[in-house]
């Protein structure tokens, strides 16, 4: 019963919150509340909280909990835009630090732009408090422009979170916090009008709280190129080198080189479509007694807005991954996930999102009598129902489920969530 009323009490305090800010808001401006239309800053605050079925994410003995969550966020741009960058999408276990491609910006400025955001969430669990933890990730960049035909940006991220609960062979007593660090400094020219030169280099530290993850531990150095030329003023063909050296802080039988050559194309064709689609090869060189790996690899991006009330992304990915295993080397992580929305009414909206995920890892381990090489494959699927009250605040509902099914039994699992959340932002 003391469950039942946590969770009411804040499905209704969420409701409330949101109620009485549309009568007090409705014919007032986000700007004239809070003072932002300098367009220099831009907090948020969210408010949320969700009930899971299988806190720990393990194939038995499953764990129900409620959870809230209390996320500000505050960034800044400096001259002053109203437009948030993308925020850059790290992965920890990609070799480099990214996963995804960030899509070109195509963004005209004056001579520099300054960029800066924070977030933070709150977690706090009402039967298992000692999972207590607050997530942070900030990002910063400057770039330079001196003339149309050069662009010099300078970024980093800082990513301060925790491991999802049965991620690799973690237990639910196994607390897997990290930090990251991406530094990114990219450079790109006009050569002619049609042609585009563009390098960049990176570097990514990985670092684990508790021994039982040091093996993960590590630092990557990357480098690259890009040759992109213009087809069409809305179509651009272009080829890409990428070089990765990764170096494992405590095994250096992990330590490995990668070069990466892709061919792609990117297109805005109409206002309707945006994507990017590149295919490419993979050579993975151990420095230990471990095979060396080559693999064709694959990534497509593209956003789609079939009607002004219908609009769908799909994302999907081939590529080598570092492992989360002891004993294994490495894993090839394929994926595809897709979003459509859906506008019910004109400030009603639904979401229905899916997608699949296999690791095979390479290398074998023993679990009980059973000595195998691990492999995964995740389904996903969610269903959410968004009002937007106003223009910079909006309420959510909805269910989430997640499965897990592995050739190792103990590492399968199936969880339930509902969830609700209340959010502002400028």
């Amino acid at each position: 019963m003391r469950k039942r009323t946590w969770l009411i009490s804040l499905v209704w305090v969420v409701w409330l919150i949101g109620a009485q800010a549309t009568v007090y808001a409705e014919e007032q401006s986000a700007e004239s509340l809070f003072g932002g239309d300098r367009g220099n800053w831009h907090p948020s605050l969210g408010l949320s909280g969700y009930w899971t079925d299988n806190l720990f994410n393990t194939a038995d003995n499953e764990k129900s909990d409620y959870v809230a969550a209390v996320s500000p966020g505050l960034w800044l741009a400096f001259p002053a835009r109203f437009d948030k960058p993308a925020s850059v999408p790290t992965v920890n276990n990609a070799a480099g630090g990214m996963a995804y491609s960030m899509m070109d910006d195509m963004t005209e400025y004056g001579l520099y732009q300054i960029y800066a955001s924070y977030t933070a969430d709150l977690f706090y669990y009402d039967e298992y408090s000692d999972e207590d933890f607050t997530a942070q990730k900030a990002e910063a960049k400057l770039g330079f422009y001196p003339g149309p035909k050069t662009r010099i940006e300078l970024s980093h991220v800082y990513d301060d979170n925790r491991e999802d609960f049965g991620v690799g062979e973690s237990s639910p007593d196994q607390d897997d916090k990290y930090t990251g660090n991406l530094t990114t400094l990219t450079t790109g020219y006009q050569l002619t009008p049609k042609l585009n030169l563009q390098a960049l280099g990176s570097f990514y530290k990985l670092d684990y709280d508790e021994s039982f993850s040091a093996f993960r531990e590590r630092e990557d150095w990357t480098f690259g190129g890009k040759i992109t030329f213009e087809l069409t003023p809305k179509l651009d063909l272009f080829g890409e080198y990428e070089y990765v050296d990764t170096d494992y802080d405590s095994d250096d039988e992990l330590d490995s080189e990668e070069n990466k050559f892709y061919a792609g194309v990117t297109w805005s064709i109409t206002e309707k479509t945006r994507g990017l689609a590149k295919v490419g090869y993979n050579n993975k060189e151990y420095d230990g007694d471990v095979s060396d790996e080559d693999e064709l690899q694959l990534e497509v991006q593209l956003d789609y807005r079939f009607s002004p009330k219908t609009a769908m992304r799909l994302n999907a990915l081939r590529y080598l991954n570092e492992t989360d295993t002891a004993g294994t080397t490495g894993r090839l992580t394929q994926e595809v996930n897709a979003d459509l929305r859906y506008q019910l009414v004109p400030k009603v909206s639904t979401n229905l999102k899916a997608g699949w995920l296999n690791d095979d890892y390479e290398g074998d381990i023993t679990v009980g009598t059973d000595t195998d090489s691990r492999d995964d494959d995740y389904l996903n699927a969610q269903v959410d129902l968004t009002w937007q009250a106003l223009q910079w605040l909006e309420l959510t509902c909805g269910y989430s489920w997640e499965d897990r099914d592995s050739n190792f039994d103990v590492f399968d699992y199936t969880t339930n969530t509902l969830f609700v959340s209340l959010t502002g932002v400028l």
